[in-house]
C-alpha cells in the first residue's frame, strides 16, 4: 500500500486516516531541504570528473553538506546527515583529492581565470575554518588541526 498520496492530498480516506504516520517519509519524495537524497550522482565524484575544474566544483556543491562523514576530527555530521553517510561514500575523493589540486588551483594566475576562483573555493571549502579572520581567533580551527591548515595555506590568497 503506497502512501505517496499523503503528500500530494488525493487520499482515499482510509488511507488518509494513516498518512500523520508516514509524515517523515515526505523528506524522501521532496528530496528534502537539505539533502536531496534523490538526486545523489556518484559519477559526478570520479577521479576524471573531478580532475576538471568544473568537475571538482559539481562533486563538491552535491557532498558540501557531507564532509563530516569522512572528517577524522571529534567532530559528527548532525543525525539527519550521518542517516546518509553510507550513500555518500564517492563524497570521501574530496577529502584527499583537494590537497592534489590545492597549490595549482589557488595560484594567483589561476585564480583570475575563468572558473579558477571557483575552483579555488571549492577545494579550500573544506579547510575553510583555518583561515576563516570572521570568526576570529578563538572560533578557528587552526590550533587544533594545524597540520591539516597548513596543507590548505595556498587557500589564503
Amino acid at each position: 500500500l503506497g502512501y505517496d498520496c499523503c503528500f500530494s492530498g488525493s487520499c482515499s480516506p482510509s488511507v488518509q486516516d494513516n498518512c500523520e504516520a508516514h509524515a517523515p517519509c515526505k523528506v524522501l519524495q521532496q528530496g528534502g531541504s537539505n539533502h536531496p537524497v534523490n538526486l545523489f550522482e556518484e559519477s559526478l565524484c570520479s577521479a576524471k570528473h573531478i580532475a576538471l575544474p568544473s568537475g571538482y566544483i559539481e562533486c563538491e556543491s552535491q557532498c558540501s553538506d557531507f564532509m563530516c562523514c569522512f572528517d577524522d576530527s571529534d567532530t559528527s555530521c548532525p543525525d539527519s546527515t550521518a542517516q546518509l553517510c553510507n550513500k555518500r561514500k564517492a563524497c570521501e575523493v574530496l577529502k584527499f583529492a583537494g590537497l592534489m589540486f590545492v597549490d595549482d588551483a589557488c595560484a594567483v594566475d589561476s585564480v583570475s581565470e575563468g572558473d579558477g576562483r571557483s575552483f579555488c573555493d571549492a577545494i579550500c571549502s573544506q579547510a575553510s575554518c583555518c583561515f576563516d579572520s570572521t570568526r576570529g581567533d578563538e572560533s578557528s580551527c587552526y590550533q587544533d588541526r594545524q597540520s591539516f591548515c597548513d596543507q590548505f595555506k595556498a587557500c589564503n590568497v
